[in-house]
């Protein structure tokens, strides 16, 4: 069938219609493995990795958030998991005797 490979585009689109499809399961698993944790403390399966979009489409995206001002670069840059720039500091001037 034409088109129905999995690409790197439409992976995660994929991941995320699993991921509808199995979350009364997941549910159910962290709240029997919560029972069993110390009070207060509850535990979740971390499913972000899966439904992230692929490097370039998350660069081009950031990119484009930049350039019309929705985020930072601070803050795009946070989304990928680095740290900030640092801030240019201006050259000490010495004063004259």
């Amino acid at each position: 069938v034409q088109g129905a490979s999995l690409s790197y585009s439409n992976r995660a689109s994929r991941n995320s219609e699993l991921l509808d499809a199995i979350n009364p399961y997941i549910e159910a698993i962290e709240q029997t493995f919560s029972m069993w944790l110390p009070y207060g403390t509850c535990a979740k399966f971390d499913t972000t990795e899966l439904v992230q979009e692929d490097t370039k489409t998350q660069f081009e995206y950031l990119g484009a958030a930049i350039q019309t001002g929705l985020l930072t670069e601070d803050e795009a840059r946070g989304r990928v998991g680095l740290e900030p720039k640092p801030e240019k500091q201006e050259p000490e001037v010495d004063p004259e005797p």
